[in-house]
């Protein structure tokens, strides 16, 4: 059975703090929000299925990656 898979996108929002924010999308489903640490120099996600936050990453793309971890389902 050919599955197809989820199509994944994401926005970059620029936010007042004057970093880009981004926004990730399963088709028109928000799935997570990745996020600039306030006073830092690292990024966090918030996974959107259950609001939880994981903090420490220090690159978008780093961050992003450790989301697919997370939910290898999206991948």
């Amino acid at each position: 059975m050919n599955m197809a898979k989820p199509l994944i996108t994401s926005e970059r929002i620029p936010h007042d703090c004057g970093h880009y924010h981004e926004v990730m999308y399963n088709h028109d489903k928000i799935v997570a929000y990745i996020l600039s640490e306030p006073g830092k120099d690292t990024f966090c996600f918030v996974n959107n299925e259950d609001q939880m936050c994981w903090k420490g990453y220090a690159t978008v793309a780093d961050a992003k990656e450790a989301f697919f971890k997370l939910r290898p389902e999206l991948t």
